[in-house]
C-alpha cells in the first residue's frame, strides 16, 4: 500500500476530538500556569476581576510580599485556592475548576470569569496545544 493511501486510512480512523483532548492534557500543566499567572496580575476572562478590594484589604495584600497585582483582586494569600486549580474534562469540553474550600464563595463575591482565560492567556494557550495537536495528527498519520 502506498504512504498516501496508508495515511489516507489512518486519516479516516482518527477521531479528532480525543486528539485536541490528548493535546491539553499534555499542556495542562502550562495551561494552569498560565491562569495562575493571570489571576495574580489580577485579571480574569473578561478584564479585571471585581468587585475590587475594599481599601483596608489593599492595604494589607499590598504589605505582602506575595501581591503583584498593583491595586487589583488577585485571589492569593497563601495560595491554596491557585494550587487547588483543576482541568476538568467533559467529553469534548474542558474548563477550568478548584477544589479549595473557599472556592464556592470565591465565584460567589467574583463569578465564574475567574476560572476563563482572556484572549492572551487564550492565544498562549492555543499557540502551546496547536503544536502537540499537529504533532499527535502526524504521528497518528504515520503510524
Amino acid at each position: 500500500m502506498s504512504i498516501i493511501l496508508k495515511q489516507l486510512a489512518n486519516f479516516a480512523n482518527m477521531n479528532l476530538d480525543d486528539i485536541k483532548i490528548a493535546a491539553i492534557k499534555m499542556s495542562e500543566k502550562d495551561i494552569l500556569e498560565i491562569h495562575r499567572d493571570q489571576l495574580r496580575m489580577g485579571l480574569g476572562g473578561k478584564g479585571d476581576i471585581k468587585p475590587k478590594y475594599r481599601k483596608a484589604y489593599l492595604n494589607y495584600k499590598q504589605s505582602l510580599p506575595s501581591y503583584f497585582a498593583g491595586n487589583k483582586v488577585d485571589l492569593y494569600v497563601t495560595g491554596d485556592f491557585q494550587n487547588s486549580t483543576k482541568l476538568y474534562y467533559a467529553g469534548k469540553e474542558v474548563e477550568i475548576t478548584a477544589t479549595d474550600k473557599k472556592t464556592s464563595d470565591l465565584v460567589e463575591k467574583y463569578t465564574d470569569d475567574i476560572f476563563e482565560l482572556n484572549k492572551t492567556s487564550k492565544e498562549i494557550v492555543h499557540d502551546s496545544t496547536t503544536t502537540k495537536y499537529y504533532k499527535l495528527v502526524h504521528e497518528q498519520l504515520n503510524k
